[in-house]
């Protein structure tokens, strides 16, 4: 999420905090794979799986298996 806010406007930056804090149900300050089949489910009405696997893979550039929240708060 670092690069994202390096290239966004504040009020940007702000949704994308917004919509991230949204999606972290357990406020742990990482999504999960089933925190984002969720959110994706609950905006679209399915959860695509695929869609899911290729934002982690393009976000988890650690691959702990999560999507970490490192902008300011």
């Amino acid at each position: 999420m670092y690069a994202v806010f390096n290239t966004t406007t504040k009020e940007e930056e702000e949704d994308i905090r917004k919509l991230f804090k949204s999606l972290d149900k357990n406020g742990d300050g990482q999504l999960s794979k089933a925190e984002l089949l969720d959110g994706y489910h609950t905006v679209f009405g399915f959860a695509d799986e695929s869609m899911i696997e290729e934002i982690m893979e393009k976000l988890d550039k650690n691959e702990s298996g999560f999507i970490d929240y490192s902008g300011t708060q």
